[in-house]
């Protein structure tokens, strides 16, 4: 009997989650500091029911879900130590501000089609502003405004090096278009799309839900002197904006207003450089740790005149709540904080080193960028592979040489004739490949772009290990997932308690770390109401135990979710497409876990009708079945009971359309019932509890 760890996880996740809720119902204000020195901040909703900014809020969940963080003002007090060095460096002549351009990659989630697909022109719009921001040019009325001597490009490659189709955009569609959470983008969205932060700053760009605008990730556990250096938030370094909120003051985005002069963005980059709200999240006793900012005892909403800490608020402020139309400045000591961070922060001090916003011209240039297939473990004898070829190069490839082998054994060639314009990539399917059972080594590159050498063969090559297992079945596993599909992860155990597969959210933690991915594709993280259909290779003749974790707690079921009406399911079919384990809505109202065990049997030598006209119940059972013929048939006919190997341990003649089979005395499992006829042979599964 293995143990359940998976579900003592999430049950723990739930019970921190329900007493971290009720723990920000009871703090004044929106802030309270705990005895370990850890502040827990709860966002603040505004009068038209939108959350401005969630940073302060994101971050003290960041901390509470990584204990080895350092705290906030641990960080603060390494920052404020930096800064004074940069200060005296300053007044002695040693340094000065330094002019940095932050190469900028938009994540865009959409369908390909709604209104959160915005255009390219919106996102230079927002670039634009960013600049204009951070230039001190929008028209501040305040003496201590400041050039920040920070500026933003849009990158012209991705991150494998390969020229964009639209500068500054990566279009993402496998995710539908949203609403998605904060949640959604923590706990799995943000890491499967990251580019390297060291190299772009990461800006998701969707239709986010609950009213909220945006936030962003501080540069936490950054390397300042005498802090944690374990990196455990580098894969979500970036900020998460609304799309309605990407715009200009000279072109705002249709019916964002007032929140789509594009300083959203400017607002949450300032947190993502290190930057506080100007109230510092407190009374007027709090700091935002920049003498030039006036105090102030909280947010401000619209564009107001006000006095709240004995001078004018500085609602102006990039770092306020105001309208975008009232905000124009940023403060020297704001600069001096952001020019700080961008010297001494690994992942901020690398950006722009790597020219990611100029295009290099490399001609004809070619590679694989990745194999599909063979990977993992494959069902059968043989296998078909799918190569991913790309153009790396600036020129149109029209023709090039596609070399292959198996282990590195005799070469073979496909020679490819089309045209791939810079950037772009094609799928290759080569002839069929056979090769003994077992680990086995698939070879792939790239030679001769346009008849010519290639002028960068570093990418060129890729290898891919696989297994061939001939003796295996391939089963799918169908699963129609609900309005949360991040919530759902699966297991797989053979009947040594072994863990086989897994898939869905690897952001919860797993009892042991599982073989993924064979002959089909696990996404990671489950898109919403989406139907995902996964491939294991399975040994005929075992027997399985199938557990489907959740780990909000509340199963399948999406009525149960206010806002959400579909009811997820799931099948497992082996390769004659008959059912082994099925859960179907509305019935997916399990809590945490749902459990099935089934048998692969061996059909081979079972003439199957085409239509199994007979009822076996009650299914699964504890002895005895009910048959019931749903036609007559003539004469009497042979019903056989065979066990998961195939062997035949039942069988008995019978001429009546209703009738019972007594398996009292045999073990429990999976048999298969098969009725001869004249007709020819049907057959069903029944378990045995």
């Amino acid at each position: 009997m293995k143990t359940n760890s998976l579900k003592s996880v999430l049950l723990m996740g739930a019970l921190s989650l329900t007493v971290g809720a009720y723990a920000q119902e009871k703090v004044p204000a929106n802030k309270v500091l705990d005895a370990h020195d850890h502040i827990t901040y709860k966002s603040v909703v505004g009068p038209n029911g939108q959350i401005r900014c969630h940073t302060m809020e994101n971050d003290s969940i960041m901390r509470a879900n990584n204990p080895d963080l350092p705290t906030l003002r641990q960080e603060e007090e390494a920052l404020q130590q930096e800064i004074a060095k940069f200060k005296a460096a300053q007044l002695n002549g040693e340094a000065k501000k330094i002019q940095y351009t932050i190469p900028v990659i938009f994540h865009i989630f959409t369908d390909g089609s709604g209104s959160e697909n915005i255009s390219a022109a919106q996102v230079q719009a927002q670039l634009d502003q960013l600049n204009i921001d951070y230039a001190d040019q929008a028209g501040s009325t305040y003496g201590q405004s400041a050039d920040t001597e920070i500026q933003f490009c849009l990158a012209q490659v991705d991150d494998n090096g390969t020229p964009l189709a639209e500068a500054g955009i990566n279009r993402i569609t496998s995710y539908g278009d949203g609403p998605f959470s904060n949640n959604d983008f923590e706990n799995g969205m943000k890491a499967a799309t990251q580019w390297d932060p060291a190299d772009f700053f990461n800006i998701w760009v969707a239709d986010l839900s609950g009213g909220l605008l945006g936030y962003a990730q501080f540069p936490s556990n950054s390397g300042l002197a005498g802090l944690n250096t374990n990196g455990g938030s580098a894969n979500t370094d970036g900020c998460v904006i609304l799309y309605s909120t990407v715009g200009s003051v000279a072109s705002p985005f249709p019916g964002g207003s007032p929140y789509n002069l594009g300083r959203t963005l400017t607002h949450e980059a300032g947190h993502w450089l290190g930057l506080r709200h100007i109230w510092g999240d407190g009374g007027c006793s709090a700091s935002d740790y920049c003498n030039d900012t006036p105090e102030s005892n909280g947010s401000n909403f619209g564009c107001p005149t006000v006095t709240n800490c004995g001078t004018p608020d500085m609602v102006e402020n990039y770092m306020d709540y105001t309208n975008d139309a009232c905000m124009h400045t940023f403060t020297a000591d704001q600069t001096t904080r952001m020019q700080t961070v961008m010297s001494v922060s690994p992942r901020r001090s690398t950006l722009g080193q790597n020219n990611v916003c100029n295009l290099t011209t490399v001609n004809d240039d070619i590679g694989v960028d990745a194999i599909d297939t063979p990977t993992g473990t494959i069902c059968g004898e043989s296998f078909d592979p799918e190569v991913v070829v790309r153009n790396y190069g600036t020129n149109t490839i029209t023709s090039f040489t596609l070399n292959y082998d198996i282990d590195g054994g005799a070469n073979q060639t496909e020679n490819w004739t089309g045209s791939l314009g810079a950037g772009q990539s094609t799928t290759i399917t080569l002839p069929t490949q056979t090769t003994t059972n077992g680990a086995h080594t698939f070879n792939a590159s790239t030679s001769s772009p346009n008849g010519n050498n290639d002028t960068n063969t570093s990418n060129d090559a890729d290898a891919e290990a696989f297994t061939l297992d001939g003796t295996g079945e391939e089963v799918t596993f169908t699963l129609d997932t609900d309005c949360y599909g991040e919530e759902s992860v699966y297991e797989l155990y053979d009947d040594n308690n072994n863990l086989l597969y897994t898939g869905g959210n690897q952001n919860v933690t797993l009892p042991v770390t599982a073989t993924q991915n064979t002959a089909g594709t696990d996404p990671g993280v489950y898109p919403n109401e989406a139907t995902v259909e996964i491939k294991w290779c399975l040994t005929v003749g075992e027997c399985y135990e199938f557990t489907l974790w959740d780990a909000y707690g509340d199963g399948l079921n999406g009525s149960a979710v206010q806002g959400c009406n579909t009811d997820g399911d799931y099948q497992i079919e082996d390769a004659q497409g008959q059912v082994l384990a099925s859960m179907q809505a509305p019935n997916g109202t399990f809590t945490f876990s749902e459990t099935a065990n089934f048998c692969l049997t061996d059909n081979t030598g079972l003439n199957e009708l085409a239509n199994n006209n007979f009822i076996v119940f009650p299914n699964p059972g504890n002895g005895v079945f009910n048959v019931t013929m749903k036609e007559a048939v003539a004469g009497d006919f042979t019903v056989s009971v065979l066990d998961v190997t195939g062997r035949v341990v039942m069988t008995n003649v019978e001429s009546a359309d209703q009738f019972s089979i007594d398996m009292s005395g045999a073990a429990a499992g999976t048999y298969t019932v098969a009725i001869q006829t004249t007709n020819g042979t049907m057959t069903k599964r029944v378990i045995l509890k």
